[in-house]
């Protein structure tokens, strides 16, 4: 007998409670935040505010969130369509679980507050700045940032740290090193027209998650940051601009050294020491070490679901002919 709608509903409702308690802890805390700021906002426009830049208390709105600093946070989460926020839905809990595996919870919450933050924070005095110096009410005031594009940008610069060379099964020539890159390319094009909320912080996201991967994040095992040559930050560019590149890199890099805004680790003192022939420092190897490592959990993860159904038994098979 086949099950009433009722039940059916029931027993995908419990399917899909079942799959989000099995997600780690660090995922459900993400997916909460997004649910209960997204929830939140959609209150605020049914009773107060039908214009999301009315609400500039959990979106960024440039001239009126300054008194409202915890929408640096809630900013990200705080989604006004349907659309992005299923798929924010779909995409969280298929990327970050891996990154938890290989980091744990807290490193989890801490990489994706300080991508957030730390964008959110570029991305609120660009916005200003620009609307001060074209004095456009519509930059200022009627203009709302929001959305995971942030943190979901930051996560394909930390799979294109750990796992560079892995492809996407249904397009075996893209690596995950190409990803960053090509979601800052597409980025472009609206920002080249103008559209600049939803496009400008998937730019500013790549360079301050990799600002945070390549100097900052702690490990239990090793220095601070990622200082091998693999993820230079000149690799991000076409091979034909790298020697141009390169010294402008390593003068930003002495310049920010010298304002105390990035450290300087033993084992690596510029930037690009990919395009010279230095010797492999420690940090060095236990980068490629901890790569590695993620890499065997990556193939580990991806090979059940790429293995091929088992043959039927012989048992199994269809009558032989008589």
């Amino acid at each position: 007998m086949a099950p009433s709608g009722t039940q059916a509903v029931r027993e995908r409702v419990a399917s899909v409670y079942a799959q989000a308690v099995a997600l780690p802890p660090g995922t459900r805390v993400l997916l909460a935040l997004l649910c209960v700021c997204t929830a939140a906002l959609a209150a605020v426009r049914v009773g107060h505010a039908p214009l999301v830049q009315d609400a500039p208390a959990l979106v960024l709105v440039v001239g009126a969130s300054w008194c409202f600093p915890w929408v640096l946070i809630t900013s990200a989460f705080a989604t006004s369509t349907w659309i992005e926020f299923v798929l924010f839905v779909v995409l969280v809990p298929a990327a970050a679980p891996f990154l938890e595996a290989q980091w744990g919870m807290q490193e989890l919450l801490l990489f994706s507050t300080a991508v957030i933050v730390s964008s959110n924070a570029v991305t609120w005095f660009l916005g200003l700045a620009l609307g001060l110096i074209l004095r456009s009410d519509q930059l200022l005031f009627a203009t709302h940032w929001e959305g995971l594009h942030t943190l979901l940008t930051g996560f394909l610069v930390a799979y294109a740290q750990l796992v560079p060379e892995a492809t996407l099964p249904p397009i075996p020539w893209l690596r995950a090193r190409d990803l960053p890159m090509l979601a800052v390319g597409v980025a472009n094009v609206p920002c080249f027209f103008g559209i600049l909320p939803r496009f400008l912080p998937i730019q500013i996201a790549w360079i301050t998650s990799w600002i945070y991967l390549r100097f900052y994040q702690a490990h239990a095992d090793g220095p601070r940051g990622d200082p091998s040559d693999e993820f230079a930050f000149v690799l991000w560019f076409p091979p034909l601009v790298r020697p141009v590149l390169a010294p402008v890199f390593n003068a930003l890099h002495r310049v920010a050294y010298a304002a105390h805004l990035v450290p300087r680790s033993p084992g690596y003192m510029d930037l690009e020491l990919s395009l010279a022939q230095s010797q492999r420092s420690g940090a060095r190897e236990e980068a490629e070490r901890r790569r590695a490592m993620a890499l065997a959990a990556l193939d580990a993860r991806v090979a059940p679901a790429a293995a091929p159904p088992a043959a039927a038994s012989p048992t199994a098979a269809s009558p032989a002919s008589e």
